[in-house]
């Protein structure tokens, strides 16, 4: 594995993480913005996660530096006299060439360090895909309990084995006082498959939005990078990495079956850039339609 890639890598994660906490900062409605803020909170973890090993080295030379300091008053002397004439970039450089060089060592040298850097990347990965299933399946519940009116009765339609399902349980209506109209998404959510992945998804987007927002939902959902990112991390939960010949066959690939599949800090950046693409899109497609029907049942002649 190439330091340096990583090492952009994790300059780009910090720029998703950026991006995805815009994107939440600009929703106009409270609650979706709220399922955005968690994403965005999300994003940055990755960045932080992907940053340990980095962080872990500077850490570790600014502690060595400390305990030279405590031991050495001329030392001492000196660092106190960098940081209070201003010349902290004079301070902190070495550290930075100090790290890029450790970390390049390290991972041309020891296999189990680019092991650790690789599960790393897995992890990442599959968090990913998860940040993102949870923010579509938050963003469809608040917005359905934000405009339940009309959303319900297009959920309504939807059949589970044939036949119309409109009814809940006692405890379920008792959770909640017997007033479920602001939590309509939450006890409808079930009847969609959330955790199916993409296909899944989707059609419970579809299902809500209907005509009014197909092409755009189907365009969304259908991009090459989400694709492989559903793929790679069932590849990696289920397989441990472990290429297969459904992978093989879903991906369109010819990996060598048995083999560890190899990703690379770019195509991590790909797949994790996808991820953010898409939640950015998904979380301003609800809000738009929050705030276009919101103005229409404002206006003086709304039904």
């Amino acid at each position: 594995m190439d330091a340096n890639a990583y090492e952009k890598l994790v300059q780009d994660l910090e720029r998703l993480a950026d991006q995805a906490t815009g994107s939440a900062q600009a929703v106009r409605s409270e609650p979706l913005r709220q399922v955005a803020t968690i994403f965005a909170r999300n994003i940055s973890n990755l960045f932080g996660l992907a940053d340990l090993p980095l962080f872990t080295m500077t850490a570790t030379f600014s502690s060595v530096m400390t305990v030279a300091a405590s031991a050495d008053p001329s030392l001492r002397e000196s660092l106190r006299t960098l940081i209070e004439g201003g010349r902290m970039a004079t301070l902190l450089k070495p550290i930075v060439d100090w790290r890029k060089i450790v970390f390049r060592t390290l991972l041309e040298k020891e296999q189990s360090v680019e092991s650790s850097v690789n599960q790393l990347i897995y992890l990442l990965v599959a968090h990913l895909w998860t940040s993102f299933e949870v923010l579509a399946t938050d963003l469809w519940i608040a917005t359905v309990n934000c405009h339940p009116d009309l959303l319900v009765q297009r959920i309504s339609k939807r059949s589970e084995n044939g036949q119309p399902s409109k009814q809940f349980r006692v405890e379920v209506l008792a959770k909640y006082d017997y007033n479920v109209k602001a939590h309509m998404g939450t006890l409808l959510a079930r009847r969609f498959g959330f955790s199916e992945g993409i296909n899944g998804i989707q059609a419970a987007y579809l299902t809500i939005f209907q005509k009014e927002h197909r092409a755009e939902i189907e365009s969304l959902f259908k991009t090459e990078g989400l694709f492989r990112l559903e793929e790679t991390r069932h590849l990696i939960v289920h397989r441990a990495g472990i290429v297969d010949e459904r992978f093989n066959s879903h991906m369109k690939a010819d990996f060598e079956i048995g083999s560890l599949l190899e990703l690379t800090p770019s195509s991590a950046f790909d797949l994790a850039s996808a991820a953010v693409r898409a939640g950015c899109a998904l979380v301003s497609l609800c809000d738009n339609w929050l705030s276009k029907h919101d103005q229409q049942e404002r206006r003086p002649d709304a039904p």
